[in-house]
């Protein structure tokens, strides 16, 4: 794939992908109500044919999707036996329940050009300074290690590569007040060669419906790999917003609160993996997993040595976070400049935060361990900033793969030039 395919993709997302998922994550707030349906998203909601029965079908699929999950958390996780059959047929139904109502979002076509891209609430710096501002005076507390939660593992199911179950404990974050989930892909072969724990990008919801997943090129090589959900993603989707929307609405204490609950908590999913399954444990991030994952490297020798990663794997990263957040493509096309000058952030403001959201000079951890995969066409997450941090942090030649292509290309070429992956196999086996 080419620079071509990322221009019309990252259009797609934001002219397309973004409006649909606002107006079909305003129906399900409506509850299948139309006036309710209207006063959340104004006059555009108006131009929806056949509203009542666009909301009331919504309405219906949610409920067959909550039944379906009720089920599947039953046979996965409760006290009483259940068959291997079975267990496949409670995730292939609730898979197809989740994807079903994901898949709704097509119904409000009409209203893709009416309807905003997101629910902007973009907090104001005194907020983010009241809830966050401790953070920012001692480095150590930035990302203060977790405490200790109580892991839960579901029952285990075959799947197409090997076993596969789940994980799940209370998020380690007040602010996230839910439950964070991992979904563990075993590899045919024993013993495992190491653990991958794997962080997707925004709105990149895999636990919902079908998506392409570099995870099978790792347990192919022999690696268990776990894949958590992202804060407000999937699972932990917050009502009244679609997958990832919160991180963009909040501004600045969207991007805080984000980063600080996703690497606390991946924290834990490292101590967990270390301790149930290898003492060889690697992070790996594509896009906003990237930018979780690197500051995780930056800070996590603040952590106990079971927490911390002895390599990370980045595949379309920045070092200069603010930069993709305010001026790359996908921030361009969705107006966050202008909503956080809105909400009275100047650029010195920003700058004050970006030691809680950008990663550290250099990393906790031995460089020659880190492979980043970078597109020299990305706007979305800029190249120049992927650079700049892979010269910061002295990342060998051969651990840099650097292809001409852009953010979402550089991602799906993992598939045809599998060097980078094996490169990344290579360092975290040893």
């Amino acid at each position: 794939m080419r620079p071509w395919f990322d221009w019309m993709a990252v259009r797609f997302v934001t002219q397309w992908y973004f409006p649909l998922s606002r107006a079909w994550a305003a129906g399900l707030a409506a509850n299948g109500s139309v006036d309710e349906f209207q006063a959340l998203l104004g006059p555009a909601a108006e131009g929806l044919p056949k509203a009542d029965t666009i909301l009331e079908t919504l309405v219906r699929k949610r409920r067959l999707y909550e039944a379906a999950d009720g089920g599947w958390c039953d046979a996965f996780f409760g006290g009483a036996d259940v068959d291997p059959d079975s267990l496949v047929t409670r995730e292939i139904a609730r898979f197809k329940a989740a994807a079903d109502l994901m898949a709704m979002r097509r119904s409000f076509r009409p209203l893709r050009k009416s309807v905003p891209q997101v629910d902007w609430a973009v907090a104001k710096p005194a907020d983010v300074q009241a809830q966050h501002g401790l953070r920012l005076q001692v480095e150590a507390n930035s990302y203060a290690a977790p405490a200790p939660v109580e892991m839960e593992q579901s029952r285990p199911v075959q799947g197409a590569k090997g076993e596969e179950f789940w994980i799940r404990m209370p998020s380690p974050v007040r602010s996230m007040g839910d439950t964070a989930w991992a979904r563990v892909f075993m590899p045919a072969e024993r013993p495992v060669r190491g653990v991958v724990v794997s962080l997707h990008g925004v709105i990149m919801e895999p636990e919902m419906w079908p998506l392409a997943d570099l995870s099978d090129g790792l347990v192919d090589r022999g690696f268990c790999v776990v894949r958590p959900e992202a804060p407000w993603h999937g699972r932990r989707r917050l009502d009244g917003y679609f997958g990832g929307e919160p991180m963009f609405a909040r501004g600045m204490l969207g991007f805080v609160e984000l980063f600080e609950a996703w690497v606390l908590e991946t924290a834990l999913w490292i101590g967990w993996a270390r301790g149930a399954l290898s003492d060889r444990v690697a992070l790996g991030g594509i896009s906003l997993g990237a930018l979780t994952a690197q500051i995780a490297a930056s800070v996590c020798h603040y952590w106990p040595e079971d927490m911390r990663p002895d390599g990370a794997f980045l595949i379309t990263t920045t070092g200069d976070l603010m930069d993709g957040a305010l001026r790359g493509s996908l921030a361009e096309l969705l107006g966050v400049t202008e909503q956080l000058a809105d909400a009275g952030w100047t650029e010195g403001e920003i700058d004050r935060w970006r030691p809680l959201v950008e990663p550290a000079e250099s990393p906790a951890l031995d460089p020659g361990r880190i492979v980043m995969v970078l597109g020299d066409a990305d706007t979305v997450t800029p190249f120049a900033g992927g650079m700049n941090l892979a010269r910061r942090w002295n990342i060998p030649a051969e651990n840099l793969f650097v292809g001409h292509q852009g953010h979402f290309s550089s991602a799906l070429g993992l598939y045809r030039n599998t060097a980078p992956v094996d490169r990344a196999a290579d360092i975290f086996a040893a």
